[in-house]
């Protein structure tokens, strides 16, 4: 019995003193190249007096379970190269969060169809040597309202 709390608290003590592996891609997907290119354009009306903020959290737990989540999430959009760094914990959380809040700010302002220069604050805290990660955005950017969407080559 004395040996199997032992070797409990060694492996214990191992998991939490440990070291985290950095892992590199060069290449997301496989040799499939696949690209559809739609050539719009949108006439966008922006109020810039009206600013719109929301908010935005996820907590994970070991970089993969989620413990905390947002419901709704504003999809298609991206970040300019996204969330950063690598590794065991980039799980994607940041970019989560900041479409948890960019759907927030739409929602709460009802009748706006695009966030118009948003710009993000991002606040981390890790706890337990990083195993546990809370992730909290806060997005501000302008109303805008889409007027039409029509084909840029005619």
């Amino acid at each position: 019995m004395k040996i199997f709390k032992n070797l409990l608290l060694s492996l214990t003590m191992l998991s939490l003193f440990s070291c985290t592996t950095m892992i590199n891609k060069s290449q997301t997907n496989g040799s499939i190249d696949i690209s559809i290119a739609g050539n719009l354009k949108a006439d966008i009306d922006v109020d810039m007096s009206r600013k719109l903020k929301g908010v935005g959290s996820e907590s994970v737990l070991f970089g993969m379970i989620k413990m905390k989540s947002a419901r709704n999430y504003l999809d298609g959009v991206t970040y300019g190269g996204g969330e950063s760094g690598g590794g065991f914990f980039s799980d994607g959380a940041i970019s989560r969060a900041k479409a948890a809040a960019a759907y927030d700010a739409i929602k709460k302002a009802g009748d706006v169809d695009v966030l118009v220069a948003p710009q993000y604050t991002v606040h981390q805290s890790k706890v337990f040597f990083g195993a546990y990660r809370t992730v909290s955005v806060q997005v501000v950017g302008y109303a805008g309202k889409i007027k039409s969407i029509k084909n840029a080559n005619k």
